[in-house]
């Protein structure tokens, strides 16, 4: 099966899929694909076309379940080579630039996602039934019932000399009209701290310009 950066799946939950229908090229021909549990979108692209197909069916047991086998019943285009498994949930409620989220049961802590409007948020809580998501931006575009897609990526941003001198977004984007950053790498918001050990000591002042602070409350570079 072929991927890319946007597929991800878990081991826990096995769907089969019919390859009947479609006419598989090899060395693509799949004959199971992994997919989370809950409601998931299925993209079928065709290297001869680029609308892919998509459609949005429900996990075995759940209420209107249907296998991924049926979806061969439906028009499907006739060189299928890549199969694309998303995990989607449903916004219950927004408010406060929090939203509460059901159906994402395989979602980490950390992790980015996308509303149906195109907006990010991170998952802030993890719950039993539901998760709560922080938008990034306004939340007037996101309502209830809207999709809220997993990207499978832990938030990270930008990080090197690329960033001196831009503007950026929390997402590290450029928003300063210069372009595209070049040459950068990125790194993960959320890191383990160096241990006490491992940690320079702090051995330089760093002066406020105030003498009143600076003679009441010393403050080292670094503490």
């Amino acid at each position: 099966m072929t991927t890319g950066s946007s597929v991800y799946s878990t081991s826990i939950h096995h769907f089969e899929l019919y390859t009947e229908g479609f006419s598989v090229p090899a060395p693509s021909t799949c004959t199971s694909v992994e997919a989370p549990k809950g409601e998931f979108s299925v993209f079928l692209v065709s290297n001869g076309s680029n609308r892919p197909y998509r459609r949005k069916i429900r996990a075995p047991g759940s209420a209107h379940s249907q296998g991924l086998d049926s979806m061969s019943k439906h028009h499907m285009p006739a060189d299928v080579v890549t199969i694309i498994v998303d995990e989607i949930g449903r916004v219950v409620s927004v408010g406060d630039g929090i939203t509460r989220v059901y159906g994402l049961n395989e979602i980490q802590a950390g992790e980015l996602v996308e509303f149906a409007s195109g907006v990010k948020g991170i998952t802030l809580n993890l719950e039993n039934e539901n998760v709560e998501i922080v938008v990034f931006g306004s939340d007037t575009s996101i309502k209830e019932g809207d999709l809220v897609k997993r990207t499978g990526s832990i938030m990270d941003v930008p990080a090197g000399k690329a960033m001196l001198g831009r503007v950026v977004d929390a997402l590290g984007v450029p928003i300063d009209g210069r372009g595209a950053l070049s040459d950068h790498e990125r790194r993960r918001v959320e890191v383990k701290a160096p241990g006490i050990i491992e940690r320079k000591s702090v051995h330089e002042p760093m002066q406020t310009g105030l003498k009143a602070v600076d003679s009441l409350v010393p403050i080292g570079r670094g503490q």
